[in-house]
Parts: structure tokens; C-alpha cells; sequence
């Protein structure tokens, strides 16, 4: 009733807009009451009018985009635009579309990357994350995760930082990593007790009790027994706490979620009427709030635990009987659920003849049951053998299934074969174009006796790289810069493939060009030669630039960067020290109030050592922790191995990479020189 009086007051705010004036005040008022009741009808689950409201949200902005409105406005505009593509998103994901979900959530993500809205940026790739979790690409969520856990530590905000612990962890129980996944949870549960958020940790517990429930059925593939497991009654300890945080009234899709969890534990320790109880329990929530998910999971279990009823000793064959029907039947209900979500468009008439065929069937077993209660001894016996011949039936019925399953697999591995295929040809296209990318760098063997010592440490991500690295001699001059392109992969590869060919194409000429000169330069050609304008939905691209300008006779050297800063490690007072020169706040690339770039004239010691980078390296997440490597740690590793030679800094340097990564993903393309002078 709290809900519907809300909804009530918004459409009366809603109709009191429509007919006052029109202007783009009332405009965005519009759009905030369409997200407002949107909202409200997704906590309703009724989803065609959050769909309806988000449409119409969506609308709006677009027809006020069209307008040209001010910069301001714009940008407010573009990120309720991403907040829409978010909702479609959801949507699409709660009635298992996953692809369709995956194109609105990027799209939102790529918006809100160009704002630098940290929040929707975060949301976006959590969202992104538990896409691909469901899709059991865990490797790719747990990415996604801790991009989106560095903005929400940016941001300092410890609800969706312990969301997203927790997040983290349901991905490493996937994997059946459930250390790490504790070691996460332990995390969550942490902040959540700090904010008082119960329902959070509800969450918390009840992951704790899957992962425990995982390690027990572990125990038991091995041989032992259940009541001997004691992972198990953690388990169950674990669950029953996360129902009593969540109460009787609290949110209804969790408590489903930890009902059919208790239940499905139960059947695993052998305890069927615990586990009836609870799972009949989570049915009922499923269909009160339409959470076809919830139908279609707790079914299945429902089926688990009738057929291991059958299996019991001391039961009739009767009794057996009845409880293999139960399971066939909740086995249909399990079907019908995953239909629902995988084909949305059944008409009504397809549904009316299931209905149909339910009521009959369900009518055939009463009229049987009613004339076997009268029939005479020899007759039971007769239903018995009759019992046990639709056991047969069952069982014919289990093969047949097992035949179409067995068909359909082989059309999967035949599917698979040619997507291999696909993915060879594409695999083989990417890895002739890392050739042509590594055509184009200069070798690190590029030394010669009129050039200082010097280390490239440069690690892609993928086969092909966003970052790269550029040298040019000229007059007497050695040109370097280290570049980090917009995205990696193919994309950022395309990228930086044209950085290297402009900066060729500008450093043609016989002049002699300062490197803030040369950056102002090549901002001009991909600005003219990208087409842009700062218009919303066109490239973003562009490149973050470090570039030094060194004169081989006197020593001297101008640099300057694009939001890439310059390090020296220099001797003072018998102490080695890094010192910073800072870069440009602004790209190479279209920038909203773009100003000149700055030369720096920079006067160096024998033996100092200057470092031009890009940002892969101090931003991968490892160690013990699982946290970034960030700048200042960087910069203390740089200083504790600058008296080496430059090629063990390298050695060094790319071996502390791979330690503090361990088993976590490459975050970004990794590039380090070094010029020992």
C-alpha cells in the first residue's frame, strides 16, 4: 500500500508537469519523475511499466538532445541518458537476454566514461560483471569487478565497494576458489557491520553458506557421509543468519534466494522434510513476486528432493511411485520456468493447451487414485506391478531424453567446431597485425654508441597493443616518447598504429620541432583527421603522451607530456631520489578548452636516470591483497634498483609485475623505458 500511494503522488506530479508550461525545466522535471516511477514499479516487479517510464525517460532526452542545448545541460542530459541504458539493461538481464543487456550496459559505460561520471561508470561495470558471470565467463567478471572496484574506491564509497566484495566473491565460488571467496566476503561483511546495512550482511552470510555447502559436497564426492561433514551444518548455520537479518518483511528476493539454499542443503545431508519445508517455502515467494528465476531454480531442487525420496529404504512401492511423480512433475515445472526466460514468445493458445494438458493429466491421476482405493487385495497387487511398469515409463522416458541430449550435444560440438574456426581466422588476422604493430616500433636493440643506455619494458594486454613507444635521430637530436592509447587490444592498436604514422608524417620535415610543438601537432591531425567535435556518440579517441627532445652533444634535454608525467631518479645527499616534472592536464585529442603544450628545459647529472611511462604498470591489482600497485609504490621499487644497470632494472621491474599480478588478469598494456644518461 506504501508503494502504491508513492506511485499515486508521482503521476499526480507527473500530470500537474503536463499542464503547466512547456521549457526545459519542466522537461528535466519530466524525466526525473519517469526514472522515479520506473524505479518504483521495478521494486513492484511490475516490469512493462518501469519499461514504459524508462521508454519515455529516454525519449525525452533524446528530443532535447536534438536541440543543442547548453554544455551544461548536455552533460546532465547525456548521463540520465546512461542512467536509461542502464535500466533497459536490467531489464534485459532479468528476462535472460543476456546479449541484449551487454549492448545497453556498454553503451551506458562508454557514455558515462566520456562524462567521467565515476558513480555510473561503476555501476555500469558491475553490471557488466555479473553479465558475464552468469554466462560463466568468470575471468572476465572478476575484470570487470576490480575495474569497477577502483572507481568505487575513488570515490570512497564503502556500500558499493563491500557490493562489490561481495560480488567478488560469488565470482571466485564459481571457480570453487573458496579461499579467496571467503577472504572477500570476510571484506564485505566488514564494511557492511560497519554501515549497520542488514541487508548486506544477509548477503553476506548467505554466500558464506554456499561456500561451505560447496566445500561439504566436496567432502561427500570423496565418500564420507553427510552427518559426518561438519561444513555442512555450517552451512545451514550460515543460512538460517541470513534469514533472521532479513526477517519475515525484509527484501523478498534475498530470503527466496536463502529459503531455496537451506532447502537445497538439506537435501544434500539427507534431511527431506527440512528441505520440503524450506524449498516449498521459496516456491511460494518465487510466484508471489513473478521471479521466474527463483520458479525455475527451486524446482529443480524440488525434483532433486523427490527423487532422493524415492530412493529411501522402507517406503512402499506406492510411495515410490508417488514421489517419482512428484519429481517428474516439479522436472516440467523446472522446464517450463527455463522456457519462459529463454522464449519469450509463446503465444496464449500455446499456453492454453499446457494448461489444459496439466488439468487433464492432474484429472486422470485422481480418477485412478479414487478406483484403486476400491479394488481388492489382488488388484493392489496388480497396481503395484502397474506402479512399477510406469516406473519403466519413466525410465524410457529418462533415455529418450537422454538420446535428444546427447543429439543436441552434438550439434553444440559441431557449433563449437565452427566458431573455433571463426575465432582461429580471427585470432590468426589480430596476431599478423602484432607483426605489422611490431614492424612499425623500434626495436629495443636500437643502441648505439652515440645513444645513452637504455631499457623497454612493454607488456600488450592482448595480442596487439594500445600503448607504444616512438624514436626518431635527427641533427643530433634523439626523439622518445612513451604513448598510451585510447583502449587496448585491436581498438587501441589502430590507435597508436596512427600515432606512430603522424608523428612519422610530422617529424618529416627538416625543421627542428620542440616536443611541445610536435604534441600540439599531432592533437591537430587526430582532432581533423577523427572528425572531432566534442558531439555526443562521436570518437572519443585520442592518447596520453610522455616525449623527451635530447641533444647527444650537450646533454640538454626538453620534454613535455599529455597527462603523462616525466621521473628522474637523481642522486642527493648519497640518497637516490625521484623527482617529478608534471605533465599538461589534457590528452592529445579533442579537449573542451584546449591549451597550448608546455616545453620543459630539464638539466641532468651524470649517471641520473629519467623514466617516460605509461600508466598500465603502477594500475594492476595483486599482492595479498588484491590491490593496485599504485605511483608511489612505483616510484620506491624505481629507487631501490636505479644503481643497477638499466637491463637488470628491466629484469627486475618486469619480475615484480609478475609476482604482484599472480593470478589476476593484465589490467591494462604495460610500458616502462628507461635512459640511463
Amino acid at each position: 500500500m506504501a508503494q502504491e500511494r508513492i506511485i499515486d503522488s508521482l503521476e499526480r506530479e507527473l500530470g500537474k508537469l503536463d499542464q503547466a508550461s512547456q521549457g526545459i525545466s519542466a522537461d528535466t522535471s519530466r524525466i526525473k519523475l519517469y526514472y522515479a516511477l520506473a524505479e518504483k514499479f521495478y521494486s513492484e516487479t511490475d516490469q512493462a511499466n518501469e519499461q514504459l517510464h524508462t521508454d519515455k525517460a529516454l525519449g525525452l532526452i533524446d528530443s532535447l538532445l536534438e536541440s543543442d542545448p547548453a554544455k551544461e545541460i548536455k552533460d546532465w542530459l547525456l548521463h540520465q541518458q546512461a542512467i536509461g541504458f542502464g535500466n533497459k539493461g536490467n531489464y534485459f538481464s532479468d528476462i535472460g537476454d543476456l546479449p541484449k543487456a551487454l549492448d545497453y550496459y556498454f553503451r551506458a559505460l562508454r557514455i558515462d566514461e566520456s562524462l567521467g561520471h565515476l558513480a555510473g561508470m561503476e555501476r555500469h561495470l558491475c553490471n557488466i560483471a555479473i553479465v558475464y558471470d552468469d554466462l560463466g565467463d568468470h575471468t572476465k567478471s572478476l575484470n570487470y569487478y576490480f575495474r569497477a572496484l577502483k572507481y568505487a574506491k575513488a570515490m570512497e564509497g564503502k556500500s558499493a565497494e563491500a557490493d562489490l566484495y561481495g560480488n567478488i566473491a560469488t565470482a571466485y565460488m564459481d571457480i570453487h576458489d573458496n579461499k579467496r571467496a571467503l577472504s572477500y566476503c570476510a571484506r564485505a561483511l566488514k564494511i557492511y557491520e560497519e554501515l549497520k546495512d542488514t541487508s548486506g550482511i544477509a548477503f553476506v552470510f548467505g554466500n558464506i553458506g554456499l561456500i561451505y555447502r560447496d566445500i561439504a559436497l566436496q567432502q561427500k564426492d570423496k565418500g564420507k557421509a553427510p552427518a559426518e561433514i561438519a561444513e555442512f551444518f555450517t552451512a545451514v548455520t550460515y543460512f538460517k543468519k541470513a534469514l533472521a537479518y532479513i526477517g519475515e518483511d525484509g527484501e523478498r528476493s534475498t530470503r527466496l534466494i536463502n529459503l531455496g539454499s537451506l532447502g537445497s542443503v538439506y537435501i544434500d545431508m539427507q534431511k527431506y522434510d527440512e528441505a520440503e519445508k524450506y524449498l516449498l517455502q521459496s516456491l511460494k515467494l518465487s510466484k508471489e513476486i513473478s521471479d521466474i528465476y527463483g520458479v525455475m531454480s527451486t524446482s529443480e531442487h524440488l525434483s532433486d528432493l523427490y527423487a532422493g525420496m524415492a530412493k529411501q529404504k522402507g517406503i512402499t512401492p506406492q510411495q515410490k511411485i508417488a514421489y517419482l511423480e512428484q519429481s517428474y512433475e516439479r522436472l516440467l515445472d523446472h522446464k517450463e520456468a527455463k522456457d519462459s526466460i529463454f522464449n519469450q514468445d509463446k503465444t496464449s493458445d500455446i499456453t492454453r493447451k499446457e494448461m489444459s494438458y496439466e488439468y487433464e493429466k492432474k484429472e486422470a491421476i485422481a480418477k485412478a487414485t479414487a478406483a484403486a482405493e476400491k479394488r481388492t487385495q489382488h488388484i493392489i497387487i496388480g497396481s503395484v506391478i502397474g506402479g512399477l511398469l510406469l516406473s519403466l515409463v519413466f525410465l524410457v522416458f529418462i533415455f529418450r531424453s537422454l538420446r535428444i541430449t546427447r543429439k543436441q550435444n552434438l550439434m553444440i560440438e559441431q557449433q563449437k567446431q565452427e566458431v573455433e574456426e571463426h575465432r582461429k581466422g580471427i585470432i590468426d588476422s589480430i596476431t599478423y597485425a602484432r607483426r605489422i604493430q611490431e614492424a612499425l616500433l623500434k626495436s629495443e636493440d636500437h643502441i648505439t654508441a652515440h645513444l645513452p643506455e637504455h631499457f623497454v619494458l612493454y607488456k600488450p594486454k592482448d595480442i596487439v597493443s594500445g600503448d607504444f613507444y616512438w624514436s626518431s635521430e635527427k641533427r643530433g637530436y634523439w626523439y622518445l616518447c612513451v604513448a598510451d592509447c585510447t583502449g587496448h587490444g585491436v581498438p587501441g592498436a589502430f590507435m597508436s598504429m596512427l600515432g606512430i604514422a603522424y608523428l612519422n608524417e610530422i617529424t618529416a620535415s627538416e625543421q627542428l620541432l620542440t616536443p611541445a610543438e610536435i604534441l600540439n601537432r599531432l592533437r591537430e591531425k587526430i582532432v581533423k583527421e577523427l572528425k572531432q567535435t566534442g558531439e555526443a556518440g562521436e570518437s572519443q579517441d585520442g592518447m596520453d603522451l610522455s616525449m623527451m627532445r635530447y641533444n647527444l652533444q650537450s646533454g640538454e634535454m626538453t620534454w613535455c607530456g599529455a597527462n603523462n608525467a616525466l621521473w628522474i631518479s637523481s642522486q642527493e645527499n648519497g640518497a637516490s631520489v625521484i623527482k617529478v616534472v608534471e605533465p599538461d592536464k589534457q590528452p592529445i585529442g579533442y579537449t573542451i578548452n584546449a591549451v597550448p603544450f608546455t616545453d620543459h628545459e630539464i638539466k641532468l647529472k651524470k649517471n641520473d636516470t629519467v623514466y617516460l611511462f605509461s600508466d598500465g604498470y603502477a594500475d594492476q591489482f595483486g599482492g595479498p591483497k588484491g590491490k593496485k600497485f599504485k605511483s608511489k609504490h612505483l616510484q620506491e621499487k624505481l629507487i631501490s634498483i636505479s644503481a643497477l644497470p638499466v637491463s637488470k632494472q628491466k629484469d627486475e621491474l618486469d619480475a615484480t609485475f609478475e609476482a604482484w599480478r599472480g593470478s589476476l588478469e593484465q589490467l591494462d598494456d604495460v610500458a616502462i623505458i628507461g635512459i640511463r644518461i
